[in-house]
């Protein structure tokens, strides 16, 4: 639900998903809370806002810290979400394909950021327009914040090293006029602090857990009264005895107490003027509601994926086979699944015990439903249920399911299938987003979006003709509706799918298309650039950036490229001339590139200073370490010079040129 639709939702409780920057007028319980988060975010470098799963943390985010930093003439950036996939609420979905050397992670968050992911460094380049922008007060510093920082560490090797958190940290360490919060689960807390320190930055941790009793009270009695219904005297605190009747504490989870009185406001008779005490539902009926609508969902997404998914590989069916099919299904074997972390340490179930857990999809559904949660134990990373009672609700719904009327939407499909990439569940998110395709309530925009989405998981998981026939359609559909730069981004995104697939002839022909539908774009015409270069033509490569270069000036990524080349042709002061204008903002293949030529004009010292960090920030740039490799060679260390070369050939973010790749091998065969 997007911002505006959440602040006139006529029930004044957001259920299981998170409060909304527009509904702080609803937010309540959490307000010491909300102060010294807007304190450590206004002051510290970094803070990093962990706490385990459903326990609000975007909820403070967006209706507590930011609303208060607000008043004080603070002004937060739009928070981005972390992952290789962002599905904005407005806006198109980025290509990821058209941007080949970008970390699909850093691409999602400048698609929140609505900021063009064509510049060299785009998040500095990003803040210091954010601080040209922002208003007229002296030495206020920049208010930035990404939220599900655990995707960094779920992602597999989509995240390719957190790459796209290190750059985020580097930019914060290199100014000191901005404050970066970063939000992230529990239980992957510890890896984001060290990420931090790594980085040399004081970090400021705020930990959030359940609500107090107090808190739980006026989170459900002042929404209440707000919208013009009370609850009637001792009807609230019954409801806030019941949720947290567990806990000795007294203490309630937040999202276990939306989701119920969601619920009961949606329940209540028009004729009512209060909430009264004999409308309030014991702590049983609270969880089976809960438990009812969440496995009905599951299945229904879980049928949906499996639909719409037509041509799958042998793996890809005995997947689909575990899948679950009715909600007892999904029940019973949630109801296995330890309730506290302390039975989860417990003796581990023999094979054949009996036990059986839900499918590696269906846990991530009821993660994403806050029913689960993950916590470390001694023997590493486990699932617990949320609340120690659903157990009991599972089983009942196991032996005599309920059955929900409700169905999702294409566009919570989409948003769907952006979670499931987020961890690592590469066929249901295909799946997912594929249930939204055709769908009859959408339009073209829409559509194209599907595609889009369709065509970065497959891009990103190495189907590449796959990827370009979903880039190709939507770019068909974005040409109906007269989106002439989206469509030159698809061009983009089609034919760096078909460079990937082998066919290099049709990729630089797509490209070429895109740079005569768009001569003024200086990203385009440096793409085109770039696949020559990486085709192996490197002479039609330099006539285009030279030609670039010309006509706009210092196009950063021209003179990355160009001096690269210049550098592996051996034609060291011209490449100098480039790469020295980049300075210390230069990527690591073209720092690289700037010590190879320095070695070849006898500068050997200088060189090996220059190449140890490039080395360390290229560890998967196959340019970058081959010419590392050559520099070593230069210096006499052998060793080192074969194994950087190896490195160069198996490398991948991104590959050699088949062209320095042949060399590679040369260098191998003569050492």
């Amino acid at each position: 639900m997007d911002e505006l639709t959440a602040r006139h939702d006529p029930n004044p409780y957001p259920g299981r998903r998170p409060f909304t920057d527009g509904e702080r007028h609803r937010f309540f319980g959490r307000a010491k809370e909300s102060e010294a988060l807007a304190e450590l975010w206004a002051h510290r470098p970094v803070t990093v806002l962990r706490g385990p799963s459903g326990c609000g943390r975007t909820s403070l985010i967006h209706a507590g810290a930011v609303p208060l930093l607000r008043d004080t003439r603070h002004d937060p950036l739009p928070v981005a979400d972390a992952g290789p996939l962002a599905v904005p609420p407005q806006g198109r979905v980025l290509p990821n394909a058209a941007f080949p050397e970008s970390d699909p992670y850093l691409l999602t968050l400048l698609a929140a950021w609505r900021e063009d992911p064509g510049e060299a460094n785009p998040v500095a380049a990003f803040l210091r327009r954010a601080r040209r922008r922002g208003r007229p007060v002296a030495q206020r510093p920049v208010l930035f914040a990404v939220d599900c920082a655990e995707r960094w560490f779920t992602g597999g090797p989509l995240s390719r090293g957190q790459l796209g958190l290190h750059e985020l940290l580097r930019t914060v360490a290199a100014d000191p006029g901005v404050r970066l919060l970063l939000s992230v689960r529990e239980e992957e807390a510890d890896h984001l602090v060290a990420a931090v320190v790594r980085h040399d930055l004081p970090v400021a941790e705020m930990r959030l857990g359940p609500l107090g009793w107090s808190g739980a009270l006026a989170a459900v009695a002042e929404p209440a009264q707000r919208a013009g219904r009370p609850f009637e005297d001792g009807a609230a605190e019954r409801l806030v005895d019941e949720l947290s009747a567990a806990h000795e504490d007294g203490s309630v989870e937040p999202v276990l107490l939306q989701a119920a009185c969601r619920t009961l406001w949606d329940r209540l008779d028009d004729p009512e003027e209060t909430v009264s005490l004999r409308s309030i539902p014991r702590m049983d009926d609270i969880l089976t509601d809960l438990c009812t609508a969440t496995v009905n969902n599951i299945v229904d997404a879980l049928g949906a994926a499996a639909s719409s998914l037509d041509a799958v590989a042998e793996a890809e069916w005995l997947t689909l086979r575990t899948w679950e099919r009715a909600p007892e299904d999904v029940a019973r074997r949630a109801a296995e699944i330890p309730s506290t972390a302390k039975e989860a340490e417990g003796p581990a179930v023999e094979p054949g015990g009996g036990r059986r857990t839900p499918s590696a999809a269906a846990l991530h559904l009821l993660r994403e439903a806050h029913l689960v949660r993950n916590v470390r134990t001694d023997d590493g990373l486990t699932e617990v249920l949320q609340h120690p009672d659903l157990a009991y609700a599972l089983v009942r719904l196991g032996e005599r399911p309920g059955r929900s009327r409700f169905h999702a939407g294409p566009w919570s499909r989409l948003r769907a299938a952006e979670t499931a990439l987020a961890a690592g569940q590469v066929l249901l998110a295909r799946g997912l987003a594929g249930s939204a395709a055709g769908h009859p309530d959408t339009d073209a925009g829409f559509q194209a979006d599907v595609q889009t989405v369709l065509g970065n998981i497959a891009y990103l998981h190495g189907r590449y003709d796959e990827a370009a026939r979903c880039h190709q359609r939507a770019g068909e559909l974005l040409q109906t509706i007269g989106e002439s730069t989206a469509v030159v981004r698809q061009l983009a995104a089609e034919g760096w799918s078909r460079f990937a697939a082998g066919d290099a002839e049709r990729g630089v022909a797509l490209l070429r298309s895109g740079a005569d539908l768009a001569p003024g774009d200086a990203a385009v015409q440096v793409g085109l650039g770039r696949m020559l270069w990486r085709a192996g033509r490197p002479e039609a490569a330099l006539a285009v950036l030279s030609g670039v270069l010309n006509r706009h000036g210092d196009v950063h990524e021209a003179l990355e490229i160009r001096g690269e080349i210049l550098a592996d042709r051996g034609e060291s002061e011209s490449a100098l001339r480039d790469l020295d204008r980049l300075g210390r903002s230069a990527d690591p293949a073209a720092r690289a590139a700037r010590a190879l030529a320095l070695a070849r004009r006898g500068r050997l010292d200088a060189a090996r200073a220059e190449i140890g960090e490039a080395v360390e920030a290229g560890a998967e740039s196959g340019p970058a370490l081959y010419r590392a490799a050559q520099v070593e060679l230069m210096t006499g260390d052998t060793g080192t010079a074969t194994d950087l070369a190896t490195r160069a050939v198996e490398a991948r973010h991104p590959p050699l040129p088949e062209h320095l790749r042949a060399e590679a091998w040369r260098l191998l065969a003569d050492v």
